[in-house]
């Protein structure tokens, strides 16, 4: 019997841990340009998918209201994450571009982090998911 009430305490114990290690990323998007079209947004948990194009842990697509956007995920495991976003203006899901590639709509990256010449890296835009509720703001270019 004792046995048996051991088992079942660690197995408790192992399930509320698990419940313990998730968390919440609450993203503010802000210094909109307008208020038409939407914020598409993106959460990547590694460095090679976030290189690539398409390749996301999560996204979402969020209302603008008076030139700001937020969202939260909910019950993410604690981790290393890093966040792309753009301003969807005309709301063609695309993330228009003009000449050499340069984006025409606003974007914006986890730390507010930015490239020269290019995107922001993962490294520049890695955050830490490490407690019940992380908040990352980011600034619209």
């Amino acid at each position: 019997m004792k046995t048996l009430i051991l088992i079942i305490y660690c197995c408790s114990a192992f399930i509320f841990m698990q419940d313990e290690l998730k968390g919440d990323i609450q993203i503010k998007v802000t210094d909109l340009p307008s208020s038409k079209g939407k914020v598409m947004l993106a959460v990547y948990n590694s460095k090679e998918n976030f290189e690539q194009t398409g390749i996301f842990y999560k996204n979402a697509e969020l209302e603008i209201v008076k030139r700001t956007a937020s969202f939260t995920f909910k019950d993410l495991p604690y981790g290393e994450y890093a966040i792309k976003l753009y301003h969807d203006e005309n709301s063609n899901r695309l993330l228009d571009t003009g000449l050499f590639g340069i984006p025409t709509e606003g974007y914006a990256f986890s730390n507010n982090a930015s490239g020269f010449m290019g995107p922001a890296t993962y490294n520049a835009s890695k955050f830490k998911l490490d407690k019940k509720r992380v908040t990352q703001t980011s600034s619209v270019k």
